[in-house]
């Protein structure tokens, strides 16, 4: 009786072992995106209020900030800042291919970096804010938030772009 307890005890550690490993498998993938119309995910953030130090953001802002021009992608979201003096902003891609995904997550990047550069000694709350903004992407999708409520926004388009 001894020996088939102790083959039960190792038999049944070996199966919930194994159950754990394709758990934490299947967790570690990464959600896949789903194509969504960025003008609805826009007025949900509005509506939870996480756009109030934000304005809706232009084709020339978009340009002058970031080096995009709206009409290389088939959507785009974006909040500015309220003023030239905050960082607070959103912004969200949906690109057509890799090469494209990299010019923008390296666009953001750059463009983070800049904003770093001016704010470092002299404006700390904002320097802070970039240093806690969020450059999140998944697949076809390049997203951006800066601000107080950054991780609330993503997890907002998050919750929009994957399934």
């Amino acid at each position: 009786m001894h020996r088939k307890e102790k083959i039960l005890f190792i038999a049944s550690v070996a199966v919930l072992t194994a159950c754990f490993a394709v758990f934490i498998i299947w967790r570690m993938q990464k959600p896949k995106a789903v194509i969504t119309d960025l003008s609805s995910v826009g007025n949900t953030l509005s509506q939870e209020g996480l756009t109030t130090a934000t304005v809706p953001g232009t084709v020339l802002e978009l340009k002058r900030r970031f080096g995009l021009l709206e009409n290389d992608y088939p959507d785009i979201l974006y909040f500015t800042p309220e003023s030239f003096m905050n960082v607070e902003e959103i912004l969200v891609v949906r690109t057509t291919d890799e090469a494209s995904a990299d010019r923008v997550e390296e666009a953001i990047r750059t463009s983070v970096q800049g904003w770093k550069d001016l704010f470092e000694n002299y404006g700390t709350n904002q320097f802070g804010l970039l240093n806690d903004s969020i450059l999140y992407r998944n697949e076809s999708y390049v997203c951006y938030a800066a601000g107080e409520q950054a991780e609330d926004v993503m997890r907002e388009i998050r919750a929009a772009i994957e399934r």
